[in-house]
């Protein structure tokens, strides 16, 4: 009714429910109030793992009535699915469990890391591994919980603890050069100093001009 409100005429609706629905009536009567055809309501069940939904919605025959509204029927075909199932199957069957830190800044919002997150998780389904994936504030980090820290820069905390425990580290934009700065400034001499405008050298450092090091900022 609202949405018929603002002009917006659904053709079918997905209704979202935590658990199956075995009332026929309610669907018939969200279908009479809504104002589309009783098989165009569909449910749309949380489930365990979240890679299920399309298989549900298959099975729902969601794209089936889809094809129909758009009066496409005649080139439905059934969807094959199954690469997908494997990939259920590898997901559901995962045993061995790897614990992955993921360090950013904002980590409080997870969505903006889903991308890196969801690729994690499905390197671990490939191998048939669980990934949990900690969620680490970078300016959590300090100095005291890294060997080599850096007041200044929490990411390069980050970068010089995993490399003082030998940790594996992979990263992305800007910070794929932190390993370089970490590695060139914390280095004992004669390792000479790398630094840039967004990475400036420490203080202690500042009094030396070699060539080197000012081709470099």
């Amino acid at each position: 009714k609202q949405l018929q409100s603002f002009g917006i005429m659904p053709d079918i609706i997905v209704a979202r429910v935590d658990r199956p629905v075995d009332d026929a009536s309610i669907f018939r009567k969200i279908a009479l109030f809504c104002n589309v055809k009783e098989d165009c309501v569909i449910e749309n069940r949380t489930l365990p793992i979240l890679y299920e939904a399309p298989v549900m919605l298959e099975e729902a025959g969601l794209a089936r009535i889809a094809m129909r509204e758009l009066g496409l029927e005649e080139r439905a075909r059934a969807c094959d699915l199954r690469d997908w199932d494997q990939m259920l199957a590898r997901i559901r069957n995962s045993e061995r469990e790897v614990k992955i830190a993921l360090v950013g800044k904002y980590v409080k919002l997870h969505d903006s890391y889903l991308s890196i997150a969801e690729a994690l998780r499905h390197g671990g389904w490939e191998n048939q591994v669980k990934v949990q994936v900690e969620w680490i504030d970078s300016e959590s980090i300090t100095p005291g919980q890294a060997a080599l820290g850096d007041k200044r820069n929490h990411n390069v905390s980050s970068v010089t603890s995993h490399r003082s425990l030998r940790l594996p580290c992979y990263k992305i934009c800007s910070s794929v050069t932190l390993p370089l700065y970490a590695a060139s400034t914390y280095k004992a001499p004669p390792w000479p100093v790398w630094s840039s405008p967004r990475y400036p050298r420490s203080s202690a450092e500042s009094n030396n001009t070699a060539p080197w090091r000012r081709r470099c900022r």
